[in-house]
């Protein structure tokens, strides 16, 4: 039962045959060499590999948009990765602010740290990547986006009861 190449693509298939444009974060460059094959056309770079530079490098190499999630990070470490893009020749980079609970509580989201990463990367368009409950009127995605956000990633399942920790969060 292993996700390989075959799952890969047919994922990439439906998202294409339903007008989504597919993106994923890859945690090797193995798995980015393959999804770049397979027609990526932009990559999402955890958190948990912000500081993982030979990777990100490798990512920013294919020279397609890098959306980086910067939950839990330095600006000093933020400011690595972002120059570790660039250094590649890719400016299309969008750091996401994101708190790293799951889920996060409404009153956690800090989409004022959202509005500093803008006034800091003023030259770059800044987004949110979103880890709250949803509620039927997506009050914080909707509130980012009021506040300037210009990418929004929304954690959503088809059923809790699905089989991974992420899904029940």
């Amino acid at each position: 039962d292993k996700f390989g190449e075959a799952e890969w693509r047919q994922l990439i298939n439906k998202a294409e045959e339903s007008g989504i444009t597919f993106m994923s974060s890859a945690w090797d460059e193995d798995s980015v060499d393959m999804l770049d094959e397979l027609g990526m056309t932009a990559f999402k770079i955890g958190s948990a590999d912000i500081t993982t530079l030979p990777l990100i490098s490798h990512i920013a190499n294919k020279g397609k948009p890098v959306f980086i999630s910067t939950g839990a990070s330095s600006i000093s470490e933020i400011d690595a990765a972002i120059n570790t893009i660039r250094e590649t020749g890719n400016e299309n980079v969008i750091p996401l602010h994101c708190i790293l609970s799951y889920p996060t509580q409404y009153v956690d989201a800090n989409l004022e740290m959202m509005v500093w990463l803008q006034s800091v990367y003023t030259d770059l368009p800044i987004g949110y990547s979103d880890h709250t409950l949803s509620d039927p009127n997506m009050t914080v995605p909707i509130m980012a986006a009021a506040m300037g956000a210009r990418a929004i990633e929304k954690h959503f399942t088809l059923d809790k009861e699905m089989e991974g920790w992420d899904h029940a969060v």
